[in-house]
């Protein structure tokens, strides 16, 4: 390579780290603020969500390494015009592909990082990020709930707790039920807990309160009542991966037991 095409090369690659980082640093914590909901819904903390978000730099890599390229590109020929640089090199003979040669040399190793990052890095991300999510929605009650604050777990169903104590022991529980359109159930309890298989939330001393569309209400007063938590809980932990979140290797070579491959 001559010394004019690396003295190109050079100030073409620092113009894209340029404009590479701000764009990359605006489409980041654009994306980042789309996972704050996971954040507050689910109790995690700020390490999980800033985990979360560095997980998320794999996938926007190769949509913003265009971008920079043909602005960096553009930014530097322009100032090399604006310098006069291109004018002495058309004076001293040079040819166009003295100019195109270090562009082409930055398009294909950025064309390289780009598919290596596409086929290696972001599946792993992706796959990192999808049981991120599904743990954080495994233990719904645990997590999600938080004290004198009325959290949605589910369509329809709404969850308050007055405090909570060791042993995973829940105060002072209130549930709202409107699930099925034919009534409406309005939990109260003294105190619960989520039983070991995290199926169920046992309610001891409270009682039910049973709204019917003509507006009548019954209430059932009990000792202990076991609420089925088994519709949201039969997934959670469990992170569904597709196609798309596999890497070059499996995609060519998949496994034969694979669920998704079945």
């Amino acid at each position: 390579m001559k010394l004019i095409e690396r003295y190109i090369l050079k100030r073409a690659t620092g113009m894209f780290f340029a404009t590479l980082l701000p764009l990359m640093a605006i489409v980041w914590t654009t994306q980042a603020l789309t996972s704050v909901n996971l954040v507050t819904d689910s109790g995690q903390s700020t390490l999980a969500f800033m985990r979360l978000a560095t997980l998320i730099l794999p996938s926007i890599i190769p949509l913003i390494l265009p971008f920079a390229l043909v602005i960096g590109v553009a930014q530097t020929l322009t100032a090399m015009n604006a310098d006069s640089e291109l004018t002495v090199l058309n004076a001293a003979g040079s040819s166009r592909m003295t100019i195109i040669r270090p562009v082409i040399y930055l398009g294909l190793a950025l064309s390289a990082l780009s598919f290596t990052v596409d086929n290696f890095v972001e599946p792993y991300s992706r796959m990192a990020v999808r049981k991120m999510i599904a743990t954080a929605h495994a233990d719904l009650l645990s997590s999600v709930v938080q004290e004198n604050t009325f959290r949605k777990i589910g369509d329809g169903l709404y969850v308050q707790v007055a405090s909570r104590r060791n042993g995973g022991v829940l105060h002072g529980i209130f549930v709202a039920d409107s699930r099925d359109p034919a009534y409406e159930l309005v939990y109260y309890a003294r105190e619960g807990a989520v039983d070991d298989s995290g199926s169920a939330l046992v309610m001891k001393d409270g009682e039910v309160h049973r709204k019917l569309p003509n507006g009548n209400v019954s209430i059932i007063k009990f000792d202990s009542y076991a609420f089925d938590l088994t519709d949201m809980t039969r997934m959670a932990g469990q992170a569904t991966i597709r196609a798309k979140d596999r890497d070059l290797p499996f995609l060519i070579n998949p496994d034969p037991k694979d669920p998704v491959y079945e």
